[in-house]
């Protein structure tokens, strides 16, 4: 029935429009930057009729007599403009700022949009033409360098993988906690989960549909949101239709991608063990290669170029009391890994009606349709280790059969798994349908009081398949062949109704009034199968598996939040503001006694300017120091509180508990929020500051940990701990050059976090992060007093100076000297000291600090932008290498294997420490053994500088003109063309589990995932 009524909406829609063909039509740009303006409100004088300009600053109003009438031109931050129509059908129209209302307009969400400048915390947006410009098909990765305090880390290259992204730090250790913000598109709260290791759901979205992105960073910017906004909140407001004559928008991307950098693999030596040639074995500590040996660059060979090519229509348009927006777009891309690829196909449409003068209703109904098929995390573990002396790409004989590395292991199934047997027989893939639905009326009933009910729903149905064909390596019952499917159905129903007022009393005093209410529901339903040993080789079915290994699960959860807010602002002549929310939350998910929680917020704002005068004014046009504090909650995982049931498959049947003990106590985890900030405007907004230092505070954390098996039970859920995030923000905006026909603009994020597990209780010091542990030298994890991002493992012996300790046989030790409680070493009897094998704190996977810098310019039909994304700091865990340097396969050992060397350390003697001079031979037993045994050499600094795009485009005006077209634009697009970094693996930016993993997560953690890709994106655009 919704489906329905949205689509009668639209029909009315679209028949109203069309009963529309006289317009008048032009552009709207900036006085000063010659920039267009997107925006700007048309209207006929006198009249409420009129429309807006688009992001092009163009725009199309139907006018009736245009002879006699007057158009007026207004936009927030400008001058307005009266211009006559008379006899003209194209009216132009140049705006000049207006240095007292200097401002810029920001979506934030339930109270709509709002002054930027009004605003008393940190809020930053981008539009829709940033949103494009890096041709990323996920908008997540969009934001990458773009907004001050965001680090969004992409978890591998294969298409459709997923992307991770924290506002400001993370404030759960949980490992099933997110700390990913909340997403809001069009005012419907939306899914960005992952599932069975799948893309984060955001990726559904098409970019081209996108008209901003507003970040609310932290509680205070999203303190209406409640529970889930208490890591900041990002709104995404999709495009609508225009008044005036239809309008087409059609457009082609062909982009090709390439790995960008990878792990290097030794061309030295063989098969074999020790230095001695052995076919029997798959490590590559064999002798060297001889000149008559073949040796075959494996992995150079697997990987191949992977094409994407994506076609978009858009038409809309619309009258004085109708719009509408229809959109498809078909995206098919293949990966650099074969058999690897994503197809997404985007079907939305948005309509707007004005059914009463004061009454306006929005409908939209965006559908998606995708299948990926890519391999998970870790998959590239065979490439990197394939032996070179092996040609890994003849994995079939010519009668079809298998070709095994090493035929005569018994069992055969002990092989390592041919990469290319992978890619072409063992690729899960992954199916979603979606559809996101809203229906919004915007009520004026009175001139100061608006009333606004959204009801929305995120409906999803997510298909998984992974099969196992029969002679596959690993196990027997991979050999036999297995299967796994899934599904699972989830649907989120999101029901808004706020009342505003606002209302300006005795000229100078400001109020602005907002009460609402709130319900937020999830249900999710999962069913899947699993079995083993086909019945038939060739069947990939779960219907041909043995009976007694057929084994079916079905998982059910259910989630509401039910809340009431408001919020009170006043502001006194635009210099000084206070305001206050609150908001009270009832959640399904806690226990009776502490369901119900309220969490307020405060802030103020000074514009000192305001009281300047003088000709100082030129030079500083705007100036506000601006408070806040906000609390907000974050509820416990659904089926916390009590304990749950499963089928027990041995003998007798039945069923049993599962290993998660109930806690029927748990309470609201607690986060509150600081934040001091300043706004600096120069030279008439030609250069323009925003500085925030924020303190987040998380309390009675809500995790996981293991408990004494003696309760019955593995794992408890409890409320512990507190943690603390501190940084500063720094956002530049500088309009760098304006002469005739050149523009250039500069924009600058930077941001700096610094994160701190401050208490925990006496039974926990430390929380490793499960599906991190690849490597245990060196392991991802959250440590008491300690960043979040910590990193635990066995470092060097070194003494009081600093030196490495080095062993009487001339290679260094490891582990740690111990000491007593007061601080002394501990000594044995002949005078050594004891070392301590105990894992230590060895690094901060968060960086030290972001930056990013955009530049755009434009001279006369050419335009051209790049961004450069700098991290400093954020030490990654190098797991790749370590079991790279296991197999013999690691670059490293064509330069050191078997090479004499003497280390630069000292020796402890009972009298002291003496400096090493014994020399030895760095051979098979120092590299495979020794050196894998100290975490310390695989923790490294993953800083980098990267040329993250960089585009060039150019409108064909003449063209354009002369077939009929109001635009056509041809873009040409690089993709990380470029990488500064000392890192020694492949692109330092990893994520081995990517947004599946809360709390520490395994950001920096690099194990033989996809390579990191660079391309390059030819993209054609028309406009009728």
């Amino acid at each position: 029935m919704v489906r329905i009524f949205f689509t009668c909406c639209l029909l009315v829609n679209a028949w109203q429009v069309l009963a529309q063909s006289v317009t008048i039509k032009g552009q709207v740009t900036d006085g000063e930057a010659n920039d267009a303006l997107p925006g700007v409100t048309v209207l006929i004088k006198g009249t409420s009729n009129g429309t807006v300009t688009d992001l092009e600053g163009n725009y199309s109003l139907t006018v009736e007599d245009p002879k006699s009438k007057t158009l007026v031109f207004s936009f927030i931050g400008y001058d307005a403009k009266e211009v006559p129509i008379g006899n003209a059908t194209n009216v132009d129209v140049t705006l000049e700022m207006n240095l007292t209302e200097l401002q810029e307009v920001v979506v934030t969400g339930l109270n709509g949009s709002q002054n930027k400048r009004a605003l008393n915390y940190a809020v930053q947006d981008i539009k829709a033409k940033d949103v494009t410009a890096t041709q990323q098909q996920n908008v997540v990765n969009s934001l990458q360098g773009k907004i001050a305090g965001v680090q969004v880390t992409s978890s591998s290259g294969s298409p459709g993988s997923s992307s991770s992204i924290v506002i400001r730090g993370g404030t759960s250790i949980g490992e099933n906690r997110s700390n990913e913000p909340l997403f809001i598109i069009d005012g419907v709260i939306v899914d960005n989960s992952t599932f069975q290791g799948s893309g984060n759901r955001l990726m559904d979205i098409n970019p081209e549909d996108i008209a901003s992105i507003s970040v609310l960073k932290g509680p205070t910017a999203a303190a209406l949101y409640g529970i889930g906004a208490g890591n900041g909140a990002i709104i995404i407001t999709t495009k609508t239709g225009e008044e005036g004559k239809i309008q087409v928008n059609v457009g082609s991307t062909v982009a090709f991608d390439q790995v960008f950098k990878t792990h290097g693999v030794q061309s030295t030596y063989g098969r074999g063990l020790n230095g001695v040639a052995d076919d029997e074995y798959s490590l590559s500590w064999g002798p060297a290669f001889t000149s008559s040996d073949d040796v075959y660059d494996n992995m150079g060979e697997f990987f191949q170029t992977g094409v994407q090519q994506k076609y978009d229509l858009s038409i809309n348009g619309g009258n004085k009391s109708s719009t509408f927006y229809l959109s498809a777009s078909n995206n098919n891309q293949t990966g650099i890994v074969p058999g690897e690829s994503y197809n997404r196909f985007n079907l939305m449409l948005k309509g707007t009606m004005k059914v009463h003068e004061k009454l306006e209703v929005t409908t939209s109904v965006n559908n998606i349709f995708s299948k990926n098929t890519r391999g998970g995390s870790g998959s590239m573990y065979q490439v990197f280790n394939w032996p070179r002396d092996n040609n890994m790409a003849d994995y079939i004989k010519p009668n079809g059969e298998k070709n095994w590395l090493i035929p005569s292991l018994d069992p055969i199934y002990n092989n390592p798994e041919n990469p290319y047997w992978r890619v072409n027989n063992n690729l899960p893939t992954y199916d979603i349908n979606r559809t996101i639905g809203q229906v919004f009326f915007d009520w004026d009933v009175l001139e100061s009081l608006k009333v606004n009910y959204r009801i929305g729903m995120d409906r999803s149905n997510q298909y998984y398949k992974r099969v196992t064909v029969p002679e596959s390596s690993g196990s027997e019952t991979n050999y036999n062949g297995r299967i796994y499917e899934s599904e699972k159905d989830v649907k989120r129903m999101t029901s808004t109704l706020t009342a505003i007022y606002e209302k300006t009393f005795v000229r100078d005093w400001d109020v602005f009034l907002l009460a609402g209410h709130n319900v937020d529901m999830t249900s999710a339903r999962s069913t899947s199968f699993s079995g083993v040993d086909f019945l038939l080789p060739n069947l990939h079915s779960i219907n041909n598996v043995s009976a007694p290994y057929l084994i079916p699960v079905q998982n059910t959860t259910q989630r509401r939040i039910v809340g009431v807010f408001g919020e009170a602002r006043l502001s006194y002549k635009g210099i000084a503001s206070i305001g206050v929310t609150g908001r009270n939350d009832w959640a399904s998910t806690l226990p009776r006694h502490s369901r119900s929680f309220f969490y307020p917020s405060l802030s103020a704002g000074f514009t000192f300017t305001e009281l300047l005068t003088g000709s100082h004014t030129k030079v500083l046009s705007f100036g506000k120091l601006r408070a806040s504090w906000a609390a907000s909650g974050q509820d416990a995982n659904p089926e916390s509180l009590g304990v749950v049931l499963e089928q027990y498959p041995g003998h007798g049947g039945g069923y049993k508990h599962d290993y998660y003990a109930g806690n029927p106590f748990l309470k609201p985890e607690r986060i509150e929020s600081t934040e001091f900030g300043m706004n600096l405007s120069f030279f008439t907004g030609r250069l323009n500051l925003d500085v925030a230092k924020y303190t987040i505070q998380s309390k009675d954390m809500i995790i996981q940990n293991r408990i004494s098996t003696a309760s019955g039970w593995v794992i408890q859920t409890f409320n512990t701990g507190s943690m603390t995030n501190k940084g500063w923000e720094v956002v530049l905006d500088a309009k760098v050059l304006k002469k005739g026909d050149l523009t250039w603009n500069t924009s600058l994020n930077f941001s700096s976090n610094n994160s701190k597990l401050s208490d925990l209780p006496a039974y926990i010091s430390r929380l490793p992060v499960t599906s991190g542990q690849i490597l245990n030298e060196a392991r991802p994890i959250a440590l008491l007093d300690q960043p979040l991002y910590a990193i635990e493992g066995v470092p060097y012996l070194r003494n009081e100076n600093g030196d490495v300790v080095i062993d009487e046989y001339g290679f260094p030790r490891w582990g740690t000297y111990s000491k007593d409680e007061e601080g002394n070493y501990i000594v044995d009897e002949e005078g050594y000291r004891k070392v301590s094998q105990e894992k230590v704190f060895l690094g901060d996977r968060e960086p030290d600090w972001l930056m990013g810098i955009t530049n755009t310019i434009n001279y006369k039909n050419f335009n051209l932008s790049f961004l450069f994304d700098i991290r400093k700091g954020g030490d990654v865990i190098n797991a790749t290498s370590s079991a790279m340097m296991s197999r013999g396969t690691h670059q490293m050992l064509d330069e050191w294997r078997n090479k004499a060397y003497t280390f630069n350390g000292v020796v402890e003697t009972p009298e002291g420490f003496v400096q090493n001079e014994e020399q030895v031979i760095l051979d098979y037993n120092y590299f495979r053994f020794d050196y894998r045994s100290v975490g310390e050499n695989f923790v490294e600094d993953g800083s980098w500088v990267k040329l993250r795009y960089i585009a060039l485009g150019y409108d064909f005006n003449d063209m354009a003109e002369r077939l009929g077209m109001q635009r056509l634009n041809f873009t040409v697009t690089g993709r990380n063309l470029f990488m500064l970094s000392k890192y020694s693996g492949g692109d330092p930016e990893n994520d081995y589990n990517g947004s599946s993993i809360g709390g520490a997560g395994t950001v920096g953690l690099d194990y033989f995932n996809v390579p990191t890709t660079q391309g390059i994106t030819f993209s054609l655009k028309a406009t009728f």
